[in-house]
């Protein structure tokens, strides 16, 4: 009792100090995505607006190599605007002129266009050698290029001023931190004794909720401060800008209220920058130009003095709502965090009562088969941590592969990894045969560090694509692997509840994988959480190949002979395993993984939502699997009508369809995701279980019918993605949606009509 209490000291203590610091990290870096996305957007400005100046100057025959003094226009418009570094460059890309002369040399621009990302207009932004670049291209009359803008985006200020303000809150995050871990080493050491009532995992739970709450409630002022003085920073430097044109329209002669276009000119301005509510320029005479709300609480004022002495004012009012969007995503991390972190110490705990070496007691294992589940949670958290983007990652690359079209590329890693799963786990299921489970999950644990390796370095669409297949035959090694344990332990009494939990530990794992990368992603980029996806697997790999039990493995009788053609035949000729297999099996895992791992992403990026708000659509899927799933795996369980709950799940995985015909934007996700998980909380067990039960799988051994049930399922998760692609491409989505649905249909129905006809032994 004593060691066990010891041990959940430990675990617990670690979750939460790993909590904390995290939720510190993602704080500062939500803080820097807000500062650098304020400042970035007038930096696009100024850049597009040198650019264009410089156009109009080529359209009169005037090249930028042409154009007198071209080093004093760049250094007085860097000192106007605010850029830090700028480059002119004419058609052969030599540079023309820059400042400061003597700063860092500005890079080649990146030829593939997956490589730029759109700003403005034509704006784009890359990087390279860790600096933000901008770039504006310079075209003359005919729309060629002859020329660009290259501006440099310094993040030493703002590096700066995010160091100082992690140093001025350090002392409450230790605080708070030690108040947590306090609370914590209170309630265990007082758990079961009065005054306090039994509060079992509630002893993990408590501490974590209330020193994140307490780090939230803390931070709401410091936070809103910093994000209001980075407005109010952006907000001058736009005003500088805009003062800028001011000026020049004043040099010309003329007055702001002989210019008609004034009103409209500051409309284009506001409409490109969220975080301006309004933006008003009163003229030396009083008349205010407006555009937007005004009357906003925030706001950044700029003088502008003119040439004879005279002062205009830009008055920029700046977005509440801009503000508190940044502190709701920070809100937001939190909750994603306090989940991740919850699911992290409930889903372990078991595994304080594994041991190293277990003896067989009567003939069977001592192990548990409920053990399976922290071990496949592990293993799902690092494998998944780049699920919710596996397609937005080749759409940084070139989409023109083999000349297919771009939403069939976009599918295709997708596709390859489900392949390269169902080729795993069939020949796993004859491997498992000699070797048992302990040998494939820890190759399995290799193949995926590679593969996440591999993903997160290449540049090329399809060594992506052969990255995410090694990945892939790694994960379907991992998942025959906890199947063929938990099968091997179980009795067919509690076959379909173990199955179910172990199932439960994957989607745990799946979700708080996909969350915490879609966290990395959002701040890091794609390629990042790849590699921290590596990371974590090879970690896990090695503590599993020194702390997992060894135990005897005695090949089933069943299937330890070769099996013989004949009853291969015989098991798929079955009219109910026939039905399973092409009615449900496979439907369920296509319309499964081509909506919820790839259409629904695919769409969700395109409609502007982040990398995290895609993991959090994410959490529904699986909360609904790893609470409702072990429920319905008991109500399966105890059921004799197994084909009648696959039939329901048939038709709630229709209905997940529907929602994406029926429903717009986050609301078609969410109701979508939601029937999808209901639809898998229910075929998750029963799949197995009813195909276990069958006189064909008797035949040929319950690993042998795991593996190709396997394999069917991988099959329809490998053609989901590219199938849907191609038809979206040909019909569109609405189309290719409705058909979708309405060949499921029949399918699902014929599984209903075979299942209730006799075998052919009358059973």
């Amino acid at each position: 009792m004593e060691t066990s209490r010891r041990r959940m000291l430990v675990g617990g203590l670690a979750a939460l100090l790993a909590a904390q610091f995290l939720y510190g990290i993602l704080t500062l870096a939500t803080l820097h995505k807000s500062y650098r996305l304020s400042l970035l957007s007038v930096q696009a400005i100024a850049c597009e607006k040198l650019g264009l100046d410089l156009s109009r100057l080529a359209r009169f025959g005037k090249a930028p190599e042409r154009v007198e003094n071209m080093g004093g226009r760049v250094h007085h418009f860097c000192e106007v605007s605010g850029v830090s570094r700028l480059v002119v460059r004419g058609a052969e890309g030599q540079d023309i002129a820059s400042w400061p002369v003597d700063g860092m040399e500005a890079p080649a621009v990146p030829q593939r266009e997956s490589a730029l990302k759109t700003l403005r207009n034509e704006v784009k932004e890359f990087t390279a050698d860790g600096v933000i670049w901008l770039v504006q291209p310079v075209r003359d009359r005919t729309g060629q290029p002859v020329g660009s803008v290259i501006a440099g985006f310094d993040e030493a200020s703002m590096t700066k001023r995010l160091t100082q303000a992690a140093s001025e809150q350090g002392l409450l995050f230790l605080g708070i931190a030690a108040l947590g871990g306090v609370l914590f080493i209170l309630l265990v050491l007082r758990e079961g004794r009065p005054p306090l009532p039994r509060l079992g995992k509630g002893c993990l739970i408590i501490p974590l909720i209330v020193s994140q709450l307490c780090f939230l409630f803390f931070l709401r002022g410091p936070v809103g401060s910093f994000l209001e003085d980075n407005a109010r920073e952006a907000g001058v430097q736009l005003g500088r800008y805009i003062g800028q044109d001011v000026r020049h329209i004043d040099d010309l002669g003329l007055a702001l209220r002989e210019v008609p276009s004034i009103r409209q000119y500051l409309a284009q301005m506001r409409e490109t920058l969220p975080w301006a509510q309004s933006i008003t320029v009163r003229d030396t005479e009083g008349t205010a130009y407006t555009t937007g709300e005004p009357g906003a609480a925030l706001r950044a004022g700029v003088p502008v003095p003119l040439s004879d002495g005279r002062t205009v004012s830009v008055d920029i009012g700046l977005s509440e709502r801009f503000v508190g969007a940044a502190f709701r995503s920070i809100a937001y991390d939190t909750l994603t965090i306090m989940i991740i972190a919850m699911l992290f110490m409930l889903e372990l705990v078991p595994l304080q009562t594994m041991n190293r070496n277990t003896e067989p007691v009567e003939g069977r294992s001592a192990l548990s088969p409920r053990i399976m589940r922290p071990i496949i949670f592990l293993c799902m958290f690092a494998i998944d941590l780049p699920a919710s983007f596996i397609p937005l990652r080749i759409a940084e690359m070139d989409l023109g592969l083999l000349g297919l079209p771009a939403d069939v590329v976009m599918g295709l890693p997708l596709s390859f990894e489900m392949c390269t799963v169902g080729l795993a786990i069939l020949a796993g299921g004859f491997w498992s045969q000699k070797w048992g489970w302990r040998p494939l999950l820890l190759w399995g644990a290799l193949l995926v560090t590679l593969g996440n390796t591999a993903s997160g370095l290449v540049t090329d669409s399809l060594s992506y694509i052969l990255a995410r297949g090694g990945s892939g035959f790694g994960y379907g090694l991992i998942n025959l692997a906890g199947q063929v344990f938990v099968v091997s332990h179980s009795t067919p009494q509690n076959r379909a509840g173990n199955l179910s939990a172990m199932i439960a530990g994957l989607y745990a794992g799946f979700l708080c994988g996909s969350a915490f990368g879609g966290l990395i992603a959002d701040n890091l980029g794609y390629a990042s959480a790849f590699l921290v996806s590596a990371v974590c697997m090879g970690c896990i790999g090695v503590l599993l190949r020194f702390l997992m039990p060894r135990e005897p493995w005695v090949p089933e009788a069943s299937g330890s002979s070769r099996i013989a053609l004949r009853e291969l035949a015989a098991f798929f000729t079955d009219r109910r395993m026939t039905g399973l297999l092409l009615g449900n099996i496979f439907p369920c895992a296509f319309v499964t993984v081509c909506l919820f791992q790839f259409f629904i992403p695919v769409s969700l990026s395109q409609g502007g939502v982040s990398p995290a708000g895609i993991g959090r659509v994410f959490l529904v899927f699986c909360l609904v699997i790893i609470y409702l799933g072990p429920l319905f795996g008991k109500a399966v369980d105890n059921s004799a009508d197994k084909h009648a709950w696959l039939v329901a799940g048939g038709f709630l995985c229709i209905g997940g369809i529907a929602a994406l015909l029926f429903f717009d934007g986050l609301t078609a996700a969410f109701v979508s995701v939601a029937l999808l998980a209901l639809c898998n909380s229910i075929v998750a067990s029963a799949q197995g279980t009813y195909a276990l039960e069958m006189p064909a799988a008797a035949r040929i051994g319950s690993a042998r019918t795991m593996g190709i049930y396997n394999v069917a399922e991988r099959l329809g998760q490998m053609l989901g993605p590219v199938t849907l692609g191609q038809v979206i491409a040909l019909w569109g989505v609405n189309s290719g949606l409705f058909g979708m649905a309405a060949v499921f249909v029949a399918l699902n129905l014929l599984f209903a009509l075979l299942g209730r006809l006799p075998a052919k032994d009358g059973s």
